[in-house]
């Protein structure tokens, strides 16, 4: 056997890590985002990120191989996006506050664009901010 067939008989299938991952990330997105419309989403998002966490451990160490090199690039990319998730929560209430509840009072609006405010200051300290003071 030449060294390609002996390959693709004894190696495993990809692990479509980065489509994975980028997948959940945009489900954190929108469950951020309609949070104040169905808040029964967010139990049901950790429950089902942490079933999804083990099943996807499982499968790659057990069943795959995988060609993404797990360096340090790669998982502060997938926190960064996690922590965008603050800022999506945040527009999310501010939004869905204004559409659904006509009479909330202005003093709601006034906290809901502070936490805007919070959260945005929070990602451009995040993404400025020298690795050592981290």
């Amino acid at each position: 056997m030449f060294q390609i067939q002996l390959n693709n008989h004894i190696q495993n299938n990809e692990f479509n890590l980065p489509g994975q991952y980028s997948y959940y990330i945009f489900m954190i997105y929108i469950v951020s985002f309609y949070s104040l419309i169905a808040p029964f989403a967010n139990s049901t998002l950790i429950l089902v990120f942490f079933v999804n966490y083990w099943v996807d451990k499982y499968v790659l160490f057990k069943k795959m191989s995988s060609p993404v090199d797990f360096g340090y690039s790669l998982t502060r990319l997938i926190i960064k996006c996690l922590e965008g998730s603050l800022l999506a929560f945040a527009i999310g209430h501010f939004y869905w506050n204004q559409a659904i509840n006509k009479k909330s009072p202005k003093f709601a609006n006034f906290l809901n664009i502070i936490s805007i405010a919070i959260s945005f200051l929070y990602l451009l300290f995040s993404n400025l901010c020298p690795l050592h003071v981290k």
